[in-house]
Formats: structure tokens, sequence, C-alpha cells
């Protein structure tokens, strides 16, 4: 079982900040809000969403499973993805974006089937016609902005390729690096996101107001990020202990997440409550491994006992969240990480169930926590304009 995450530790509350005049306040809660700080957000939560979905998908292929219904939730982001780059432009550019954006699945899924049949010509083959994706990928962002010139673009795309390759690679070899190569690729992604979100506000200020490179940008994209892709490599790790595979590799990742989370608070609070917050954070990691481990076997009674911890970890983080920001609630925090424990244990129900409607309830899951990562950001930075303003 995991460790105790006890309501007396949930109440130790932060050092407070020094008063704010709140207009500046109320000023860098609104940054976080800016039309230049949402389309960032939303172009990095929908690539590193894409990265991830794409390991979910070769995973399938390289056991030898059906990666059709993976491959599904992958085209419903790639089309939610469009669906912004149609915003800023026109729909039949988004629309063309699609049909490019899409091309590499069939690729990327080719490669791990050449992978598995020890096909190195056609591995090779594949590669080639991903580096031709990229190259088509640079022609068609070059015509829409000045600044993503066909070299940049080609560059910029290259690194989360590159990992899901390895990613790939790693899956069909039963590699434990399959983890952190996933991790690398979906990394890469929020820096083409603050790329692109440059180039997309200069084509039209008036509709994207904002700096998408002030403080509060970039901590309503990486509040945003960094809680979706807990769902994700939660996701993967459970499916890793559902499968027999190794969970000491995939929860060590996951971990990767839960220190960055902490990273936020400690970059705000300090040492002692960004490690009071990773104490709570891990315990309710525990407590979902522990009910995957339960609903696995079958047990009921400890697959209670764990949802009944994860109910007690929903209260204890209401309680040290709005104990260290009085822009928070301890329902409001309560709620926003029930729902979160909902959505997960769906996930994990469907892994249990051998369900492949697991991947798409994962992504749905990642999508509730964005809004909860802008909850924070706006409170964060309403607390600490002089760290997180708009300019």
């Amino acid at each position: 079982m995991g460790a105790g995450c006890g309501t007396s530790r949930s109440h130790v509350s932060a050092t407070a900040p020094t008063t704010v005049p709140p207009a500046q306040s109320e000023a860098a809660a609104a940054a976080t809000r800016s039309g230049a700080a949402v389309l960032r957000a939303r172009l990095s939560t929908h690539f590193q969403a894409h990265s991830y979905l794409v390991g979910l998908m070769t995973a399938a292929a390289a056991a030898g499973t059906d990666p059709a219904p993976a491959r599904s939730v992958v085209d419903q982001n790639g089309a939610e993805l469009a669906a912004v780059v149609g915003e800023v432009f026109t729909p039949a550019v988004g629309q063309q974006f699609q049909g490019l954006w899409l091309r590499q699945l069939d690729l990327e899924l080719a490669y791990t089937r050449a992978k598995v049949a020890g096909d190195s010509a056609a591995a090779t083959q594949v590669r080639a016609g991903l580096d031709r994706f990229r190259s088509d990928l640079a022609d068609f962002f070059a015509p829409l902005s000045p600044s993503l010139t066909t070299s940049t673009v080609t560059d910029l795309f290259s690194t989360p390729l590159s990992a899901l390759l390895s990613a790939a690679d790693a899956q069909v070899t039963r590699s434990a690096q399959q983890y952190a190569s996933l991790h690398t690729a979906a990394a890469a992604m929020p820096p083409v996101a603050e790329l692109l979100t440059r180039a997309f506000v200069k084509h039209d200020p008036s509709r994207y107001p904002g700096n998408p490179d002030s403080g509060a940008s970039t901590l309503l994209t990486a509040s945003e990020d960094l809680l979706q892709e807990h769902v994700f490599l939660l996701a993967v790790t459970t499916a890793t202990q559902v499968s027999g595979g190794d969970v000491k590799a995939a929860s060590n990742t996951l971990d990767l997440n839960s220190e960055a989370l902490a990273n936020v608070l400690v970059s705000a609070y300090g040492s002692a409550a960004g490690a009071t917050f990773l104490s709570l954070w891990r315990g309710h990691v525990s407590y979902f491994l522990d009910y995957t481990r339960a609903r696995g076997a079958g047990n009921q009674a400890d697959a209670a006992q764990a949802a009944s911890r994860l109910d007690q970890f929903s209260q204890d983080m209401g309680a040290f969240l709005a104990g260290a920001n009085p822009n928070l609630t301890r329902d409001q925090v309560a709620s926003s990480m029930a729902a979160h424990v909902s959505t997960a244990k769906a996930v994990i129900d469907a892994q249990a169930g051998r369900d492949p409607r697991w991947v798409g309830l994962a992504l749905a899951a990642g999508a509730r926590m964005v809004p909860v990562g802008a909850l924070v950001a706006q409170a964060l930075a309403a607390q600490l304009p002089g760290r997180f303003s708009g300019t």
C-alpha cells in the first residue's frame, strides 16, 4: 500500500507572500486568460497529447494488438489541433493541416511493424518518409508566417519525431527505455507550441491579444501541460501494471512529472510547501496503483479501500492548496480532484476489463485536467503578480 496522506499534513500552509495591490493582482490573473496565453496553452496541450497518443498507438502495434482504437483517438486529437490552426487562418487551411498532420500516423505504424518484422530496409524507408513529412510540414507553414522558415520548422519537429521512433524501438524490444523516450517526445512539444503561437499571434494580434511569452502565459501552459501529462503517464503506468510489464520503469517516469508539478509549488511557496504537495501527490499515485492491482485481481474490498483513500486525497489536496492560496477554496480544489479521481478510475476500469476504449477515456481524463491547470495558474498569478505578470 502507498504511504498515507493524513489530513493533518494537508493543513501545512505556505508562507504568505507580501500583499500586492488588487489592480496588479487582477491584471496578472487576467493575463493568464489573454488570447495569446490561451492559444499557446491550447496548442501545447494538443501537441503533448499527440505524442502520448501516438506512443499508445505504436505500443499496441508492437504488442501485436489492434492499433485502430488508439489510432482513432489520435485522429480525434489531430482534428482538434487542426481546428485551432483553422481558427487562426481559415477552415480550409485547417483542413489542409489536418490531412498533412495525420499522414505521419501511417508512417509511424509502418515503422513499428517493420521493426516487429525485423525488416530494417522497410524501417529505413519509413524514416525517409518521415523526413519528407517534416519537409512538407515546413513548406506548409512557411507561407503562413515570415518567422516560420522551412529550416526552423524542420528542426523544430526533429526531436519529437525522433523520440517517438525511439519509443517504438523500445516498445518492440520490451525495453524500459520506452517510457523515457515517450516522455522526451512529449517534452519537445511545448517549444513547438511556443514558436507557432508567436507566429500566430503576429498574424492576428487583435484576435489573440497579450504577450504569449509572459510569465502568466508560461505559467498557464506549464500548469495545463503538467496536469494533463500526469493523466497520460498514469494511464501508461496502470496499463503497464495490468499487462504485467515493468511498472517500476513506468512509475519512475510518472514520478518525474510529479516532481515537476511540485517544483511549481516550490517556486511559489518554497521547499517545505513543495515537499508537502509532493507527499500528497505521490500518495494518490500509490492509491491508483493499489486500485489497479485490486481491479486486476477482482478484489472489490481492496478496490473500495483504495477508492476511499483517493476520495480523502481530494479533500486533503483541497485543504492544502486553499491554505496556500487565498484565491482557491477547499471545495473548489477538492471537486476538481474528485473529478480527476473519477475519470482516472474509469480509465483503469477499462484497462482491467481489456477494453481498448481506455485510450479515448485517457484523452478525456487529460482534457478534464486542463481547466484545473487554468484555475491554479490564475490563482498563482493573482497571488504572485510580480513573478507571473502579463508583460
